[in-house]
């Protein structure tokens, strides 16, 4: 599965979710950060992935880009990406991996916070 905007939505405020990849259309398409930087997940060159207020449990959606903690993420050695504000990392609700299950904050050791990156052409 991939880490995918909900519906294509180009809105700031969509929900963030998993679903089939689909060869690298644009709304599964991220820019994460080198291991170890804190940075902006970006999709479509303006939106960030946000975490709200980074607690546990809080749904990911997407935000127009400001910079702040709660849109900086790390890409750990071990393929978390982990919130800045929260320390908490980048999961999906109830460990799921069904399509159309969202992304949350959750614990770094939860089995579905291991994300892939891959390069994209």
């Amino acid at each position: 599965r991939c880490l995918n905007v909900a519906g294509a939505a180009t809105n700031a405020g969509a929900p963030v979710i998993v679903y089939d990849c689909a060869g690298g259309v644009a709304n599964e398409r991220w820019s994460v950060g080198a291991v170890g930087q804190a940075q902006e997940v970006r999709v479509y060159g303006t939106l960030c992935l946000a975490a709200g207020t980074g607690a546990a449990g809080q749904l990911a959606s997407t935000a127009w880009c400001t910079g702040t903690a709660a849109q900086r993420w790390t890409l750990t050695s071990t393929g978390t990406l982990q919130n800045a504000a929260s320390g908490a990392c980048l999961t999906t609700a109830n460990n799921a991996t069904a399509n159309d299950t969202r992304a949350v904050l959750g614990a770094c050791t939860a089995a579905s916070a291991r994300w892939t990156v891959l390069a994209t052409p």
